[in-house]
């Protein structure tokens, strides 16, 4: 691989690169305003870090139905996916 073209991008840092995630998920927020999940992966944030889901959350927050029953171990800890509305 040709490591001389990669001294050419603007992106130099880590942060850089984070920024740059953090851009495309707040526009595919904007583009699909109903999506929970979308606007959860680019606004919620914990210890300065973006959300991450596993799949089995990612489901719940796609599910649009306006009754959702949870069953889940006494030991799991789901309250951030119980938190259904972004406003």
């Amino acid at each position: 691989m040709d490591t001389s073209t990669l001294e050419d991008l603007p992106m130099k840092s880590s942060a850089d690169w984070q920024n740059l995630q953090n851009a495309a998920k707040q526009e595919l927020a904007r583009r699909n305003p109903n999506s929970l999940l979308d606007w959860s992966q680019a606004y919620r944030f914990f210890q300065g870090k973006p959300m991450r889901l596993t799949p089995a959350l990612q489901d719940l927050y796609q599910d649009t139905h306006p009754f959702i029953v949870i069953q889940k171990a006494a030991q799991v800890f789901i309250c951030q996916a119980t938190s259904r509305s972004p406003h």
